[in-house]
């Protein structure tokens, strides 16, 4: 899967990923439909990444997650240039 964010959108979502992956899978959809506010695009990039993260190989069942939301942009980055750059997508 490959998920196009911006530099801009990532600081955003980094936030309230946080947030949403704090939830109960079944209310995390919910929380992010209320916190973008209406941004169709933003929530559909934020419904990728959850997806990223489901399922029995997902990157949030690897162990010792110290960041969330870093290992998260690692992975984006990883699929999109086929290797993990560290951190959230630069400017």
């Amino acid at each position: 899967m490959k998920i196009d964010i911006s530099p801009e959108d990532w600081r955003r979502l980094a936030p309230l990923l946080d947030e949403a992956l704090d939830l109960p899978e079944e209310k995390q959809r919910p929380f992010l439909e209320t916190a973008c506010d209406g941004d169709q695009r933003l929530l559909r990039i934020s419904f990728d990444i959850l997806a990223l993260g489901q399922g029995p190989d997902g990157i949030l069942d690897a162990p010792a997650l110290s960041n969330p939301s870093q290992d998260l942009a690692e992975a984006i980055a990883a699929e999109q240039d086929g290797e993990a750059t560290p951190g959230p997508p630069e400017d």
